[in-house]
């Protein structure tokens, strides 16, 4: 357990002692593909906890417990994975280095462990493969011995497979305004502009769904996407995605020999790409 005790029955003499401890913590840059990650050291007991992304999404964050073995130190490690993320995570794995006098890597049965060198990688096993939008993973052990006291987890780097499903994402929406509706005898042209709007911070593939009144005789939508037309309804779905915080803008002209015809609503769902 990462422990700090202070002798002095003077509190003066105490929090400087603190204040000079936390100014020598290390903060490290690791190298281009990895992100800056810090660690954080709770005094008089608590463990370490520092957490560390190289994705866009994906967190591995761990708490350590260092026992000291004789000239060596034993340290366990409670980590879990989580998805920050709009959309689901179907698969993931985390690596990281531990020193090089590490003789093996012990983990809990909940995730595969190899060791390759001084690289550790941990991959999801089919019970905790999947990481819903904003959710974890349930906390999994690591143990290892190292004559190297004090470690902080050096490269941590981890990765997933996003789902391909569609699903409704907060923050995706779509919107419609129909134009000027004309007509040429008992025809009528119906021009109508779709807007999708992503106001997340990821880019995001899409699919909407139009309820119309009937299937109109013909059908001109923007190559931009593409689209099945049926009874009830019409589905557009993404050629290009939509990039976080903007719009996509799309039209389409139906005809129907009905002066009555209308849309009266779309629904849209969104997935990673």
């Amino acid at each position: 357990m990462s422990t700090v005790v202070f002798r002095s029955h003077r509190r003066h003499t105490g929090l400087m002692r603190q204040l000079m401890l936390l100014s020598v913590l290390p903060l490290a840059l690791a190298s281009t593909g990895y992100a800056l990650f810090s660690q954080s050291l709770a005094l008089n007991g608590d463990v370490a906890k520092p957490y560390y992304s190289s994705t866009q999404y994906l967190f591995a964050y761990y708490t350590k417990t260092e026992t000291p073995n004789g000239s060596n130190t034993n340290y366990s490690l409670s980590m879990r994975v989580t998805n920050k993320g709009i959309t689901g995570v179907t698969a993931w794995r985390v690596k990281f280095d531990v020193p090089s006098n590490v003789g093996s890597v012990t983990c809990q049965n909940t995730v595969t462990c190899t060791k390759s060198g001084s690289t550790v990688t941990l991959v999801n096993k089919t019970t905790n493969r999947n990481i819903a939008a904003g959710a974890s993973t349930a906390n999994f052990s690591i143990t290892f011995t190292s004559a190297t006291p004090r470690y902080t987890l050096q490269n941590v780097y981890t990765s997933g497979t996003y789902s391909t499903t569609y699903a409704a994402v907060t923050g995706l929406t779509v919107g419609y305004v129909r134009g000027t509706v004309t007509s040429n005898g008992s025809t009528y042209t119906y021009p109508y502009t779709f807007t999708v709007t992503n106001n997340t911070a990821q880019t995001l593939g899409w699919r909407a769904v139009c309820t119309w009144t009937n299937n109109p005789t013909t059908k001109t939508v923007s190559n931009t996407v593409t689209f099945t037309a049926a009874t009830a309804n019409i589905t557009f779905t993404h050629i290009t995605a939509v990039n976080s915080l903007s719009n996509f803008v799309f039209t389409g002209t139906f005809t129907r020999n009905s002066s009555t015809w209308t849309i009266s609503g779309c629904t849209i769902t969104g997935r990673a790409l």
